[in-house]
């Protein structure tokens, strides 16, 4: 299997990665899905010809910030393993389980202190990249993370584990400040309307709240249209439009305050949401 990623070398804070050899292929493709959304990754493949194998697993593993372990029942029977979560725990670092098979045969005293900390399970269905966005719901391993900015035309965005969606101005684009593209409306293979083409809306699901930052002064067509779990959405002063279904079919947007001189395109706003005006806005 080609591997893109190569264990992180550096010094900002990183995450250890623990598994079974026998559950390698399945893995790394995991750890790829989550480096790609740009955390830093150690596991036992950074480890050079000549080292002594357990002072150098010792070492990474005391100087982590965060430990994720994967469970099977392979894992269960590894004496390295083992001893890589005792470790973890005796040194109180920040753990996320993640359980690669139903009834992991787990020691009970492990079971137990691990029913403290954070966990989620593998289903057969769930591809790499679900699996990275279910990680990044776990704050555990935050610190462990780049820049979260998604970059990509004169816009950028990041969304938090809290469901927060920041958006602005791309901070490698010349432009001090952008109108957000339009967008347009999404349809599923059944011709079915599915949310619209606005890149963050992938995760759809999560958005709970907008932030737009002063560098923004228009808010695209259906920039978050669908957003249904949407319930609040901070626009400030410097927008000075709002294109057409921009926060259309946003049910559960109650009410939203947008800048006293905005055009507001036709059908913007979901019926149900109540628009104010105010001079002040809502600067981000």
């Amino acid at each position: 299997m080609k591997r893109t990623i190569t264990p992180y070398e550096g010094k900002e804070p990183y995450i250890f990665a623990s598994y079974s050899e026998k559950d390698k292929e399945h893995v790394l493709p995991l750890l790829e899905a989550l480096a790609g959304k740009g955390y830093r990754i150690w596991w036992d493949e950074g480890i050079a010809a000549g080292e002594a194998w357990t002072d150098v697993i010792a070492s990474r593993l005391l100087q982590c910030a965060a430990f994720l372990v994967f469970h099977s029942a392979a894992s269960a029977e590894s004496g390295y393993c083992i001893s890589e979560i005792r470790m973890a725990l005796h040194e109180e670092k920040p753990i996320l389980s993640v359980y690669l098979e139903q009834d992991v045969p787990l020691l009970s005293g492990l079971a137990m202190y691990l029913s403290m900390y954070q966990g989620l399970s593998l289903r057969p269905d769930k591809t790499p990249e679900d699996f990275a966005r279910e990680v990044e719901r776990a704050s555990v391993l935050a610190a462990c993370r780049e820049d979260p900015w998604v970059r990509r035309g004169s816009m950028q965005w990041r969304l938090d584990g809290s469901g927060l969606l920041t958006i602005g101005t791309n901070e490698n684009s010349p432009l001090k400040a952008a109108h957000m593209p339009d967008y347009e409306q999404n349809w599923d293979s059944d011709g079915k309307v599915c949310g619209s083409t606005a890149p963050w809306m992938e995760d759809a699901d999560r958005i709970t709240s907008v932030r737009v930052k002063p560098d923004i002064q228009g808010i695209g067509a259906y920039a978050f249209f669908d957003c249904v779990n949407l319930i609040s959405a901070a626009i400030p002063d410097s927008v000075a439009s709002i294109g057409t279904c921009a926060f259309g079919g946003c049910a559960s947007l109650r009410h939203i305050t947008i800048p006293e001189g905005a055009a507001v395109s036709k059908d913007a706003f979901d019926a149900g949401t109540t628009v104010l005006r105010s001079s002040a806005g809502q600067n981000g």
